[in-house]
C-alpha cells in the first residue's frame, strides 16, 4: 500500500509541476486561458454533449485525489501530516461541490462560460496537492 501511495504522490508531483511553476512565477493566467480555450473547443466539437463526459472526468479526478488522501491519512501516522491531510481532504470536498455546482449552472445557462472555473480555488488546490505530495515523498524518504 505504501508503494501505491508513493506512486500516487509522484504522479501528482509530475502532473502539477508545470502548473505550480507557473503559479509561483506569476504566469498562471496564460496557462489558464489556454485551458479555458481548449475546454470551450471540446464543448463545441462534442456538440454540447460534453456534460456527461465532464462529470465523469470530475468524478474520476476527485476519486483519485480522494484515494490518495485517504491512503496518506491511514498510512502516515504523523499527527501534523494527518492534520494537513484532513484539511486537504476537506478542502477537496468543498472544491468538488463547488465544481459540480459550477458545471451544473453552466449547462443550465445560468453561469457564463468565463466563470465556470474559479482559478483561485484551482490554484490553491494545485498548490496544496503538490505540496502535500512533495512533503509525503520527503517524509517517507527520511522516516
Amino acid at each position: 500500500m505504501l508503494l501505491l501511495l508513493i506512486c500516487y504522490a509522484f504522479f501528482i508531483i509530475m502532473a502539477y509541476f508545470y502548473y505550480v511553476a507557473k503559479i509561483l512565477t506569476g504566469k498562471a493566467a496564460l496557462l489558464e486561458l489556454m485551458i479555458m480555450d481548449y475546454f470551450l473547443q471540446w464543448i463545441i466539437t462534442s456538440n454540447f454533449r460534453s456534460k456527461g463526459k465532464y462529470c465523469l472526468y470530475l468524478a474520476v479526478s476527485f476519486s483519485l485525489e480522494g484515494i490518495y488522501l485517504l491512503l496518506a491519512l491511514f498510512l502516515i501516522k504523523n499527527p501534523g501530516f494527518m492534520m494537513f491531510t484532513i484539511f486537504l481532504l476537506s478542502f477537496e470536498i468543498v472544491h468538488l461541490v463547488a465544481s459540480v455546482h459550477s458545471v451544473y449552472e453552466f449547462f443550465k445557462n445560468r453561469r457564463p462560460f468565463k466563470k465556470i472555473f474559479d482559478f483561485r480555488i484551482e490554484r490553491c488546490s494545485a498548490l496544496f496537492l503538490f505540496t502535500h505530495a512533495l512533503v509525503l515523498v520527503l517524509f517517507i524518504l527520511y522516516m
